[in-house]
């Protein structure tokens, strides 16, 4: 099963690589990024170690 979202955008959207907008808005709708409680997605910050676990958990998650 496809889990899908109506993804809202980022506040900071307009910070994001034009390169990664659509990879950004995908991962969006499906539940694999969230972003912060603020409605940002920092694309400037580095990632923590937590944070690059949480994506990979979320990304592989259907997969279990």
């Amino acid at each position: 099963m496809v889990r899908y979202q109506e993804a809202a955008p980022f506040k900071d959207e307009s910070n994001v690589s034009q390169w990664a907008q659509d990879a950004l808005q995908l991962a969006a709708r499906h539940g694999i990024v969230n972003g912060y409680a603020d409605g940002s997605f920092r694309p400037q910050q580095h990632a923590t170690r937590a944070e690059v676990v949480a994506l990979f958990a979320q990304a592989l998650l259907p997969l279990l």
